[in-house]
């Protein structure tokens, strides 16, 4: 029988790798919508969709993180042959898909129900091929199954993900049939509860494939009604399809991340619900869409008559295409609901929602109503403003919120090169932590928004650091993963370490002590072969955290939210946040805050 180390103790890289893989299909907690919308294509559904503005903001920041690294992380594990990444030529089905099932949750098993997307692909032979089978543990890749009139059946373990650090461990990820059982902790050195595999002569999973088309997990034998026992903690299910890994150095020790005790498949036909561009229809790439957070993108949008295409409003389906329509009065109604396509490495459909702005109840939550997106449009300077109170989400569900952006009362313009060469807008200070052992932490937001309200191509641009108002180099030496000794900082740039994140919300540790005054400047070089900068902006570290700092004869011009990753928050409700205050005197503090 193999050991366990139990839920609360798992490795580092775990940890993060199954939270990434989590958010796949949005079986984060907490859980942002406390009523789902059915049914993938009615534009007529107006049920509120309840949800707090801080558990959205931090949820968005969870599932882009996912998507932003996790890429990062698929490409160091893939290469292990008994992982099947590619199906076979064959018919493919794609199906919205939910599920209820529990996963650990920063060491403790959590309940969780998800929505997402995935696809079977059955070859001439019966053979059906799943992706991403644990819907809450997306890795990109499949499991095989054999078909045999109205059943599905995988015989398991099968291994579905694969990560090698060198001179170090290789883990293997397998799904299976697991069983909730007293075990032996090596960690704890006591019998635990918890889940194990089954025995391979049992370790078997049926779907039911039911007249519709529809496909069940059968849970014959192992039925659960999340119940709790008489002293009021919840019982687990016997049985759940999950996951668990092997490290290479605890051969005889399992790790267990996600399970699903229910799944339901549902048919969607993706092909036919695609927009369709007509032939000689062109695409202009000078378009960019903005809205009244300052969120921006260049996108593409096509005219045709009375038709209006937009492509490329997100980077996982550039391709993915959504359209208006224009009335005799220039105005525009996009309808809801559109689907971009399908992001196979984490089981998506993206698509385009559009809600009313919200409406926010006595205890803070906000509802959300569908509706279709309505906008003015301005033919001479092919302007698209919103014609009413409206959020665009480009969204990773069909079903509920679970969005990769947010712009609320979106304005879509042409932007011309004049519009392009000019000053950047100033970075803006977010946080500082102290020194954790490896640098003091630093949170910038630099805009790639110009004075003009143009987005900038963020190859054209770079930054710098000040320390104590003195410039700052980066030498190798201390840095050891920059490629050479820097000063001008590359927009895009990141190390993974010590420029952790990238700008725009730039997260950086630098190794010097004495650092009492930092600074940031960033630069555009434009299409005129000048050079714009945006002022340099200068932060005293003992103000910003608020020591020994009076603010007399002054008032507040503005209060502004943003959230963690530096996104502003229109209507803050709990959580942690940023605060920045303006002054009349036109001062600035920023300050952490947490709101209960």
């Amino acid at each position: 029988m193999f050991n366990t180390k139990f839920r609360r103790m798992r490795k580092i890289f775990t940890l993060c790798l199954a939270a990434a893989a989590a958010l796949s299909a949005s079986a984060a907690a907490p859980r942002l919508v406390q009523q789902q919308i059915q049914g993938p294509t009615s534009v007529e559904r107006t049920a509120p969709i309840k949800m707090n503005d801080a558990q959205l903001s931090h949820d968005q920041q969870r599932l882009q993180d996912a998507l932003k690294y996790g890429e990062r992380v698929k490409k160091q594990s893939r290469g292990e042959d008994d992982v099947i990444w590619e199906a076979p030529a064959g018919t493919t089905t794609y199906y919205n898909v939910s599920n209820e099932g529990f996963y650990v949750y920063w060491y403790w098993l959590t309940y969780g129900n998800s929505t997402g997307a995935t696809k079977f692909v059955e070859t001439e032979d019966n053979e059906v091929y799943i992706l991403n089978p644990i819907i809450s543990y997306a890795t990109g890749a499949y499991i095989k199954g054999t078909k045999d009139g109205d059943k599905i059946t995988a015989q398991l373990p099968q291994q579905i993900d694969f990560y090698s650090r060198p001179d170090y461990y290789d883990i293997d990820f397998y799904v299976s049939k697991m069983h909730y059982e007293t075990v032996w902790s090596s960690y704890y050195q006591e019998y635990v509860e918890d889940y194990v595999p089954v025995a391979d002569e049992d370790n078997v999973i049926v779907w039911n494939i039911q007249e519709d088309g529809t496909i069940v997990m059968d849970t014959t034998g192992w039925e659960y009604d999340y119940t709790y026992d008489e002293d009021g903690y919840l019982v687990y299910p016997e049985y759940m399809f999950g996951e668990y890994h092997i490290y290479s150095d605890e051969p005889e020790s399992i790790y267990w991340s996600a399970g699903d005790w229910s799944q339901t498949y549902t048919p969607y036909d993706l092909e036919a619900n695609l927009v369709q561009v007509p032939e000689g229809v062109e695409f202009s790439d000078s378009y960019v869409i903005t809205d009244e957070n300052d969120n921006s993108r260049n996108v593409e949008v096509a005219i045709d008559g009375n038709d209006v295409y937009f492509r490329n409003f997100t980077s996982y389906v550039p391709d993915g295409v959504f359209k208006g329509t224009l009335d005799e009065n220039n105005v525009l109604t996009v309808p809801t609901h559109q689907p971009l396509g399908f992001y196979e490495a984490y089981g998506y459909i993206i698509c385009i929602l559009g809600t009313n702005g919200g409406e926010e109840d006595e205890y803070g939550d906000v509802s959300y109503t569908f509706q279709d997106l309505k906008f003015n449009y301005d033919p001479e300077s092919l302007t698209f403003t919103s014609a009413n109170d409206q959020v665009l989400w480009v969204n990773a569900s069909l079903e509920r919120i679970y969005y990769i952006s947010q712009y609320v009362n979106p304005r879509i313009f042409y932007q011309t090169e004049e519009m392009v060469n000019a000053n950047p807008l100033d970075p803006e200070f977010l946080y500082f932590n102290e020194d954790y052992g490896y640098g003091d932490q630093y949170g910038w937001y630099i805009p790639n928004i110009n004075v003009n309200g143009a987005l900038l191509d963020t190859s054209r641009m770079y930054y710098n650091i000040y320390a104590n108002y003195e410039l700052y180099e980066f030498y190798t030496d201390t840095y050891t993963d920059f490629p050479y000794d820097m000063i001008d900082i590359p927009y895009d740039f990141t190390d993974g370490w010590d420029i952790y994140y990238p700008a725009p919300e730039l997260d950086l540790y630098l190794h010097d002590s004495g650092i009492d005054v930092i600074g940031c400047q960033s630069f555009y070089v434009g299409t005129d072969g000048i050079t714009y900068a945006s002022n340099a902006v200068h932060v005293n570290i003992e103000e910003f955290l608020g020591i020994n700092v009076a603010k007399a004869n002054t008032e507040v011009k503005s209060v502004e939210y943003f959230n963690i990753a530096g996104q502003r928050v229109a209507n803050p409700k709990t959580g942690l946040f940023i605060k920045a205050t303006t002054y009349t005197d036109g001062t600035r503090r920023v300050e952490k805050v947490a709101i209960k």
